[in-house]
């Protein structure tokens, strides 16, 4: 049976402790059994566990868009969100995103958020958005409605209002290769500045991917408006 866990995880604590204990599948059981699911190839290799997760939480995504996007809009890791990540991440029409019966997969709501968060991004019908990423003033993005409702919303929203169009490389990036080693480079002066004083939050590399994601996911309409002139 597929297997599927979720750990509740505040953003204070947002490393990502991840894990993925995958079963060795059978001979002739390594053909995926839904478009875009684990595969084999994932398992193995550098970064393993967090390209199998990013792999599986886009394949979700993907299936069922108008659920992910409603959990999505909800507040970052607030409690309501994460009680409905939990239902959409427990098996029903979208088991074959595991890609084999004998998988076991256990990670933390960002990893599982900012997978989601890829996959809409990417769309083919947000093909025009995405090439109209543009930084925005902060205050034309609180103007717009989109002011952060918590600490990990306001992290997010302060490094994507800076550099979109990197974030969005970042997203459309291999997980664990060195493309992404190379942008999370060049994000990495954004970050310090965006954390409130005094706040001390651990991140990883694959957690700042995450909330990132989400937060280009979130900014999305206002980051692809056309750009108001400064007065």
């Amino acid at each position: 049976m597929s297997v599927v866990t979720l750990r509740a995880m505040t953003f204070a604590a947002i490393a990502l402790l991840a894990t993925a204990a995958m079963a060795e599948p059978e001979i002739g059981s390594r053909i995926d059994n839904s478009k875009g699911s684990v595969d084999y190839s994932d398992l193995t290799g550098k970064d393993a566990s967090s390209r199998s997760m990013d792999r599986f939480a886009r394949c979700r995504a993907a299936q069922r868009p108008k659920v992910a996007s409603t959990i999505l809009d909800l507040p970052y890791l607030s409690p309501e969100q994460q009680q409905a990540l939990f239902k959409f991440a427990d098996g029903g029409v979208v088991d074959a995103c595991l890609g084999n019966d004998e998988r076991r997969l256990t990670f933390a709501p960002p990893a599982m958020l900012g997978g989601m968060a890829e996959a809409l991004i990417l769309m083919p019908e947000r093909k025009d958005a995405r090439r109209a990423l543009h930084p925005t003033a902060e205050s034309l993005v609180a103007k717009a409605g989109y002011a952060p409702r918590n600490l990990a919303e306001d992290f997010a929203q302060c490094v994507v209002e800076q550099d979109p169009v990197t974030v969005l490389a970042l997203v459309n990036s291999v997980v664990g290769g060195d493309i992404e080693a190379r942008l999370l480079q060049q994000l990495t002066p954004n970050l310090g500045p965006c954390l409130s004083s005094g706040q001390k939050i651990s991140l990883n590399k694959y957690s700042i991917r995450s909330t990132l994601a989400y937060g280009l996911y979130r900014l999305m309409p206002v980051l692809s408006a056309p750009s108001v002139p400064q007065q």
